[in-house]
């Protein structure tokens, strides 16, 4: 058995026998029946899961899925060195370069099979830095840099640049130290977030100390988190320090609501209870460090810089976004404070008590497991085992929070790589609706007429991906680490599915409807700033009647396989490669009486079009194993 058929043993195959309504009727139609199978099968569009911290879903995982007769992922203790290792199949490439890429493509599948594992990941870790997102406005002549400038520089990036791991890190990093286009912080400055993400990028194989000391001055998140011109207690008009931002590093950017082992379950007191990592007043402390933070402004140390950044022009209003806010002592609680039972010495400079604050958090145990277990589900699979968590988690704590150490490990770990393994019921994670599409772009290679990829907002749930990069709805992100489906076969031995929390009738449909006017007459806006005659991004088959793949469609057996090659790295099942030939067979210019050469055309371009769209919308598609 392929591995990639075996995660949905609860939800592959009610989504498989709805194939022949998306191959019967039209598209639309059979993705309103495909996404009412999906949900029914794994779940989807629910509020999140009761608790923010994913251990108590994966500690549950085991006795509900032993109950259900389910075996579990189990590494061996002998595992090979993956590292010194090279892909010994086109499949374990493919696998591979999905979990470390925005999608594998012919060269980069052959690049890795040239190397070892080990060899590919070191060269991606010293790869110098693509050009940033602020670069590329800059070039475009952007000078307020809105939000499409972002996403345009998004799909460039992760369709053409070199140094795919570092961006798929950032992209990752970007689910977890969150700020978005949705707030009004994110709204005002395009520039902003874009500087924010090249922060993330920047960081991407750091240290963990290193960044979470970038994400705090960052100016936008001190807006998107309101500690930006949070100001020192009070006492005659009673205002407080804002806690906003302290909750927020410690639940979502850290350590997490309760303690844990290394191995990311939770600890208990002798009374069975979880224990809270934090309490409220090392909230209320840690919000008096991030006092005093305002944007680094050309007129300081006037105290209205504090406030203001000044009267310049347009372009220089985005200026200040992009640079790390200062201290400023005035404003700043320069008391001694206790933060997770740790002593911070009194001392006038913010930005000496905040440095002191951040290595109390980023030493703090829960660390190494809160963050490794998030990147091997971003990476790899939404369960892991805890052997494997604990694994990850001590490379983390060994290389000093390295963060490119942390995702080698992840990457390399005997349950990331053995095909044996990846055949386990609750191994595997689904594709979020991003991952999904630039799988597809890069796989067949898709170009930009104006060389910019002016792919714009795609997070409308009806006619997009019901996701766009930074533009999660909140700070929880698209989706909880934790989420587990309710009413759901997935939720029913606690296997959590994250990106299910975005799924639903609507999006399934929206998300089907969208890849298939890619695929028909491509992606984007109309040429760069809206002139042309055709969207910006295409596939090279709708451009020339005589393409090899094209002229594949003659035999649809062949163009099967030649999809099974590409988007599937060979792993298609017979089942799927059957459902695409019969759909094919159906478009037959053979029916016709003296068919012209331009009906022969249509007819095999027809074929590509909808042997690609039943593959993209195929289970096996949306699940990466």
């Amino acid at each position: 058995m392929a591995p990639r058929q075996s995660f949905h043993r609860f939800c592959t195959t009610a989504m498989q026998d709805l194939l022949s309504n998306i191959v019967t009727r039209p598209l639309l139609a059979g993705a309103t029946l495909f996404a009412a199978g999906f949900l029914s099968a794994c779940g989807g569009g629910g509020a999140g899961e009761s608790t923010a911290t994913v251990a108590v879903a994966s500690q549950a995982i085991g006795e509900s899925a032993q109950a259900a007769g389910i075996v579990l992922v189990k590494s061996t203790t002998d595992a090979p060195n993956y590292a010194a290792s090279a892909p010994t199949t086109s499949i374990d490439a493919h696998r591979f370069l999905s979990q470390a890429t925005f999608g594998p493509s012919d060269s980069s599948v052959a690049e890795v099979k040239a190397r070892t594992y080990g060899a590919w990941i070191d060269g991606q870790l010293v790869m110098p830095l693509s050009i940033s997102h602020q670069q590329l406005a800059t070039e475009r002549n952007a000078a307020t840099g809105g939000k499409h400038q972002f996403f345009y520089g998004f799909w460039q990036k992760a369709l053409t640049s070199p140094d795919q791991l570092r961006q798929r890190m950032a992209f990752a990093l970007s689910q977890i130290f969150v700020v978005s286009f949705a707030d009004q912080c994110g709204a005002s400055s395009g520039i902003g977030v874009a500087s924010f993400y090249d922060t993330l990028t920047k960081n991407a194989f750091g240290s963990y100390r290193d960044l979470l000391q970038a994400v705090s001055l960052h100016p936008m998140m001190g807006c998107y988190l309101s500690h930006l011109r949070n100001q020192k207690a009070d006492p005659v008009t009673g205002r407080v320090p804002d806690e906003n931002y302290a909750r927020e590093i410690l639940q979502l950017f850290s350590i997490g609501l309760v303690q844990l082992n290394t191995d990311g379950t939770p600890k208990r007191d002798t009374a069975g209870k979880e224990i809270e990592s934090y309490s409220q007043g090392d909230v209320s402390e840690l919000a008096r460090v991030f006092t005093g933070f305002s944007w680094d402004c050309p007129d300081y140390p006037a105290d209205n810089c504090f406030k203001f950044w000044g009267t310049s022009t347009r372009a220089g209003f985005q200026d200040p976004w992009t640079i790390p806010m200062r201290g400023y002592p005035k404003f700043h609680d320069g008391g001694s404070k206790t933060i997770l039972g740790r002593a911070i010495t009194s001392q006038a400079d913010p930005m000496a008590t905040l440095k002191q604050a951040l290595d109390i958090i980023s030493t703090h145990p829960n660390v190494a497991p809160f963050i490794s277990r998030q990147i091997i589900q971003r990476f790899v699979t939404s369960n892991p085992s805890r052997a494997y968590v604990s694994r990850v988690a001590a490379k983390f704590t060994s290389s000093g929070g390295n963060l490119g150490q942390t995702l080698k490990a992840a990457l390399l770990d005997d349950e990331a790589r053995n095909p044996t393994l990846a055949q386990g019921a609750a191994y595997g994670k689904v594709k979020e609706p991003i991952l999904r599409y630039s799988n597809l772009l890069r796989a067949y290679a898709a170009t930009s007429t104006s060389g910019n990829y002016l792919i714009g907002n795609t997070r409308e749930a009806a006619y997009g991906l019901n996701q766009a990069p930074m533009f999660s709805p909140s700070v929880f992100n698209f989706y909880r680490p934790g989420y587990v489906a309710p009413g759901s076969k997935t939720g029913a031995v606690a296997m959590v599915a994250p990106e299910l929390q975005i799924a639903d009738e609507t999006s399934m449909a929206g998300y089907i409807s969208f890849l298939a006017n890619t695929i028909s007459t491509g992606a984007g806006n109309y040429g760069y700033d809206g002139r042309g005659s055709a969207p910006d991004v295409q596939f090279p088959f709708n451009l020339s009647a005589s393409h090899p793949i094209r002229k594949l469609a003659e035999n649809p057996s062949e163009l099967a396989q030649h999809i099974n090659t590409a988007l599937f790295g060979g792993g298609m099942s017979t089942e799927l490669r059957a459902d695409l030939v019969e759909a094919m067979n159906s478009i037959d210019y053979r029916s016709r009486t003296n068919p012209t050469q331009a009906q022969i055309d249509s007819t095999f371009q027809r074929r590509v079009w909808t042997a690609l769209t039943l593959a993209v919308a195929s289970p096996e598609f949306l699940v990466q194993k």
